[in-house]
């Protein structure tokens, strides 16, 4: 008996054209997609050097002098990366500062330029004014990193990181300064800026003279900036930070600089001159040591440290279940001259702006 011929149903063409039609469909929205992509990241990568043309270009206008021995952006698809080898930038003339870097490399994301990862490891030298005269500087770090966030074209926040750096003057001659690791952070708060600072293991010079030793192993700054900061050729932006009524609200005070050990609070501001002055309420231990040191390193002379071990062992206070002595006292910044309480502790150099 002859097979029955199987019928094929009418509507398994269509079905498969349909398909077949989806298929093809896909394909060219996903090459579209694609090619609208690609347009678009080496725009966003030509508005990222027009961006660093225009910026060098509003410094120029302020007397700085912006420059950079290469440029290179890539990264595509998923990044957009700039790399600048030896950029170097040149303060107005009568500022006399001008900085050198080794390499500086930043990244984002094409679709959050806003958010950018950046790496400044390596060597950096320069000028800069400080006390009576410019004095050379050279930072040498093997990681220094960080992030930056901008809103509107300007820094809303910014965390950066060393694992160490060395910091000399003048080639080692004026100084050094060696940090084994620190990071900054600085972000928005209620009407203000808020920032953070931590450094560990900080070691100045001997030329340096610091009144406690060379060592301090820990520092803890935190607190608020307030007032405007606003865009102006330096030192305009200090200036007008002073007369706006800006102050440095440090709501945590920690250093570990032994013998002594500072705890506390208090707020800074600048005098008519420029210069620190401020108040802070807090709690030391170590102090009788710290006096000794101060007379050893050549800061007080023997009468006032034996007047200031009297009055400070009046105010000290022994906690109830034992331990060292701690002290409760205000601490005073004016005229360039720091008091705990009616004694006069040190003078500080002048800061040139």
């Amino acid at each position: 008996m002859p097979a029955e011929p199987i019928e094929m149903s009418e509507r398994e063409p269509d079905s498969q054209g349909r398909s077949g039609r989806w298929f093809t469909g896909t394909l060219i929205a996903l090459a579209v997609v694609a090619g609208a992509y690609v347009v678009w990241w080496f725009a966003a990568a030509a508005s990222l050097e027009n961006g660093v043309g225009d910026w060098i270009a509003a410094r120029h206008a302020d007397g700085w002098a912006v420059d950079y021995d290469t440029l290179e952006v890539d990264g595509f698809p998923f990044h957009l990366n700039a790399t600048v080898e030896g950029p170097h930038i040149t303060g107005p003339p009568e500022r006399g500062w001008n900085w050198r870097g080794e390499r500086l490399f930043a990244t984002a994301r094409p679709w959050t330029p806003h958010r950018i990862r950046f790496d400044l490891s390596g060597r950096h030298s320069g000028r800069l004014p400080l006390r009576t005269r410019a004095q050379a500087f050279e930072l040498t770090t093997t990681a220094l990193t960080g992030d930056l966030a901008l809103r509107q074209g300007r820094p809303q926040s910014m965390f950066i990181e060393t694992d160490g750096f060395r910091l000399t003057f003048d080639g080692g001659a004026a100084g050094s300064v060696d940090i084994a690791e620190g990071e900054f952070r600085q972000y928005p708060a209620e009407d203000a800026t808020g920032f953070h600072v931590r450094l560990r293991d900080l070691t100045v010079a001997e030329s340096l003279r610091a009144p406690l030793g060379e060592r301090i192993r820990n520092l803890l700054v935190k607190g608020r900036l307030t007032g405007p900061i606003e865009p102006a050729a330096w030192p305009d932006p200090v200036v007008h930070w002073r007369e706006a009524g800006g102050t440095v609200e440090v709501e945590n005070l920690d250093i570990d600089y032994d013998p002594l050990r500072v705890t506390g609070d208090g707020t800074l501001a600048l005098d008519e001159a420029l210069q620190p002055m401020g108040a802070f309420s807090v709690r030391a231990r170590g102090f009788f040591a710290a006096i000794d040191e101060l007379v050893a390193r050549g800061f007080m002379d023997k009468r006032d440290a034996f007047s200031s071990k009297v009055v400070l062992g009046v105010l000290s206070k022994r906690p109830e279940n034992g331990g060292d002595s701690y002290l409760d006292l205000a601490l005073t910044l004016q005229e360039r001259t720091l008091y705990a309480g009616p004694l006069k502790v040190m003078r500080f150099p002048i800061i040139i702006w």
